[in-house]
């Protein structure tokens, strides 16, 4: 996986690697490259926080399925 400024956050781990796989395709690289399963107990707005504190990315590309704390997000 090449190193660049797209950060991607998500549940799925079969979608990252779907990501991964474009992206080595397309010269794309990633900051950063987050899966977490739905049941984690980490919120996507701390994640978020985390990426954008040390080097925010261009772009943040974020799946989500469902969320517990609909309001959180």
């Amino acid at each position: 996986m090449k190193a660049g400024r797209v950060a991607y956050l998500g549940q799925s781990g079969m979608l990252a690697n779907a990501m991964i796989d474009w992206a080595a395709g397309r010269d794309v690289g990633f900051s950063h490259l987050i899966t977490v399963g739905d049941s984690v107990d980490v919120l996507l707005p701390d994640l978020i926080d985390y990426v954008n504190q040390f080097s925010p990315p261009r772009p943040l590309c974020c799946t989500l399925s469902g969320s517990t704390t609909p309001s959180t997000l």
